[in-house]
């Protein structure tokens, strides 16, 4: 009978680190995975309940944002030059993009928006959380949102989807 117990003592504990370790694991692998911005540039992302209605990001480190659907030739109505502080994959396979953005006011460089990007696995919407410099609280500890919030108390969330 104690042979039986310690028997059984030893397979369960091997399976509960076996599990564990499982777990430890996928964990390591998303958290190390950095997703690229080469997956998302040169699409059009659209949202037609919003003032920006469509925004593309080019291959030069940009997002050229429109606000009118129809508008592909003309000029954007804004532009923001961004830099990927941070990328990381989560466990349901959202691509996230911690990113500093600059808006260009014809040439020289305007307000601060500091940002959280998500892709959704299939690549077909764009969330994001912003926050703008000027309007950042006094005592925050980082510029950064701390992630995706759909009902913000301001208004820096915002939706698109791939056109």
């Amino acid at each position: 009978m104690k042979i039986r117990t310690l028997i059984l003592g030893v397979i369960l504990i091997f399976v509960v680190l076996v599990i564990v370790g499982n777990n430890v694991t996928i964990k390591k692998a998303y958290a190390q995975e950095k997703p690229s911005i080469d997956d998302i540039v040169g699409i059009w992302w659209v949202n037609t309940k919003m003032i920006y209605d469509k925004f593309i990001l080019p291959t030069n480190g940009t997002r050229a944002i429109y606000h009118y659907l129809d508008q592909k030739e003309h000029l954007p109505s804004l532009n923001l030059t961004f830099t990927i502080e941070d990328s990381w994959v989560d466990k349901d396979r959202n691509k996230y993009f911690k990113v500093h953005a600059i808006q260009d006011l014809r040439g020289m460089p305007g307000f601060h928006f500091f940002e959280i990007w998500k892709i959704n696995e299939a690549g077909t919407v764009f969330e994001l959380n912003s926050y703008e410099d000027a309007l950042r609280r006094e005592g925050d500890p980082d510029k950064y949102p701390a992630g995706i919030n759909p009902h913000p108390t301001d208004s820096s969330y915002f939706i698109y989807y791939l056109q």
